[in-house]
């Protein structure tokens, strides 16, 4: 049985929230986590404030105009973020501590490369996303049960995001699954071999 977790705005505070209650209503042989654009991207002011702005009608309305007017710029003197490095770091380093507790193999995805549009609004968003895969990847390492996989090396940024800059196009979607696919097949040929040693 798969489970898929989805929340608009997911971030690994929210993962780390849910996941041990999610495990123990599922209790999974296998996890796959693809988490951290929206908690490395830069924004004007932080979650809690902006979702007060925009519950008052026309102050939401004038910060959206700022907003999209002047993104990069405002990214680039605030640049305030929903989970900034250091928490991340924490953040990763639970999910796996909670996935070798249970016994849970765990694969990581890194964070797809921004596209052009969400560059022109972010400041510094490809060396964010790269500091926050870099994190990924150390941290897994120290893990035998954990994967950092990152299915998008060798391929334009463009072409793996829409319009918006980073929610996946078809191919970044293939990918993904490719990646995935290949993960687990070599978990079954590993499984395979070992059962045909002890013959």
């Amino acid at each position: 049985m798969a489970y898929t977790y989805l929340r608009r705005g997911l971030t690994t505070n929210d993962v780390v929230l849910d996941l041990n209650d999610l495990f123990c209503e599922f209790s999974p042989d296998f996890a796959v986590v693809q988490v951290g654009i929206c908690d490395c991207s830069k924004r004007i002011v932080g979650k809690r404030l902006e979702f007060l702005l925009f519950r008052v009608p026309l102050v939401g309305f004038i910060y959206k105009k700022i907003r999209k007017k002047f993104s990069y710029t405002l990214t680039k003197i605030f640049g305030t973020r929903y989970v900034e490095i250091d928490k991340f770091k924490k953040n990763i380093s639970k999910i796996v501590d909670i996935c070798v507790c249970k016994g849970i193999r765990l694969c990581l995805l890194g964070i797809c490369p921004p596209g052009g549009y969400i560059k022109s609004m972010v400041h510094g968003i490809s060396e964010d996303i790269s500091l926050y895969n870099g994190t990924i990847d150390t941290i897994t390492q120290l893990n035998e049960n954990c994967e950092y996989i990152n299915p998008y090396l060798m391929h334009e940024d463009d072409i793996l995001t829409i319009e918006d800059g980073h929610h996946l196009t078809k191919l970044g979607h293939l990918l993904v699954y490719n990646a995935i696919s290949l993960y687990f097949d070599s978990i079954a040929v590993a499984r395979s071999d070992g059962k045909s040693d002890n013959r």
